[in-house]
């Protein structure tokens, strides 16, 4: 007798294998899109993330997400919404409350790709990314044709997000393949000739403690090495500055914003600031936007001109707890937690001279990579030994 049930289960379980590695395929995708969105030049990108969502719904048992990070995640969404509802500007603060909402949701499908790079190394994969990436980005983006030292977009601090994030993969994506290390030569080289055309010293700063960073901590580099690249990394920030300074892009400027926005706030709005997304009004009222000024240009005085003192102070003990959540965890110290740590530190240093908080370009890129670094986690089993 003929074991027909057999073989039907055999001819699905073929049948299947296609269509099962072209759905990973698209999901895969769909989630990279979705990343990529944060980054893109053009109006309505960010609508990508909306697929790569799904798909992260999807495989939502495999996020393994760890209550005490989801308890800190949600103290910080009370600190957002209770200084939206007491801000100068409800509407304002809500607009930018829904900003950082939808960037922050980049991180479950940066934490669903980080798990499959995880699974199938992935350094390769990376760098493609990065060198699509840099493609899509500065073939299709809106020259404002501004000369090359004042940055050739209309936003040559959204330049220097982007490039910062695709730097820290970059950095993480060496490929074991001869072949493909001319590739990641040649991507380095136009990333960091862009980078210094954007005129991002906060950029500039927040790469080098990054590198500085892995130079220090990172294993299998001898002392000549950490010698050797700390040096590079010094002089060539020293020597970015300098050439700032000489071109008239001083701190003078900077250090008058801080500290008239600083005075402003501790004498008007001490204990629970203006609001949140509210520092453009503040600004503009104390006539900084005659220098071209409409943010803080430092994320630590904008949470304290929105929330005041006690809500910089919520907000520094919700962010203490995430921090301590994410790191009591036990990691595959790998090329993409390497990117992740990285990212992390060059974007909270570039966050204090250039971005503003309530951002989605910042937001997403926070999450991103928050979303990279937490998919290295080691299975359980593994942590609990």
């Amino acid at each position: 007798m003929r074991n027909t049930e057999g073989q039907c289960v055999l001819k699905e379980q073929t049948l299947r294998g296609p269509y099962a590695a072209f759905g990973t395929a698209l999901e895969n995708v769909l989630i990279i899109a979705g990343l990529l969105a944060a980054y893109m030049p053009w109006d309505g990108s960010s609508l990508l993330i909306a697929p790569a969502l799904v798909v992260a719904w999807i495989h939502r048992e495999q996020l393994d997400l760890d209550p005490q990070a989801v308890k800190a995640v949600l103290w910080l969404a009370a600190w957002m919404l209770a200084f939206c509802l007491i801000s100068d500007d409800v509407r304002r603060s809500a607009k930018g409350a829904y900003d950082m909402v939808r960037a922050a949701l980049v991180f479950f499908p940066a934490l669903l790709l980080s798990l499959r790079l995880r699974e199938g190394g992935g350094r390769e994969l990376l760098l493609v990314i990065v060198a699509a990436s840099l493609a899509a980005h500065f073939l299709f983006s809106r020259a404002n044709g501004a000369g090359t030292f004042f940055g050739f977009h209309a936003n040559p601090n959204n330049v220097a997000v982007a490039l910062v994030a695709f730097a820290s993969l970059w950095l993480a994506s060496w490929p074991h393949r001869r072949a493909m290390r001319w590739l990641w030569a040649a991507v380095g080289v136009v990333a960091l000739v862009l980078l210094v055309l954007t005129n991002g010293r906060g950029a500039w700063l927040g790469v080098g403690c990054a590198v500085l960073a892995w130079t220090l901590f990172a294993p299998h580099l001898g002392m000549r090495a950490r010698v050797l690249v700390s040096t590079l990394v010094v002089v060539g920030l020293v020597g970015l500055l300098l050439l700032a300074n000489y071109k008239g892009f001083g701190a003078t400027h900077r250090l008058e914003i801080w500290s008239r926005l600083m005075a402003e706030a501790a004498q008007d709005a001490l204990w629970f600031g203006h609001g949140l997304n509210v520092v453009k009004e503040v600004t503009i009222d104390l006539g900084l936007n005659r220098m071209g000024v409409i943010t803080a240009h430092n994320l630590f005085l904008e949470v304290f001109v929105s929330t005041g003192a006690i809500g910089s102070l919520w907000f520094l003990a919700a962010a203490s707890r995430l921090v301590w959540a994410l790191s009591r965890q036990a990691y595959a110290r790998n090329a993409i937690w390497w990117a992740g740590v990285m990212a992390i530190i060059a974007f909270v240093v570039m966050g204090m001279f250039d971005l503003k908080l309530a951002s989605f370009r910042f937001i997403a890129s926070m999450a991103m990579f928050l979303g990279l670094l937490y998919g290295q986690r080691l299975p359980a089993a593994t942590r609990a030994s």
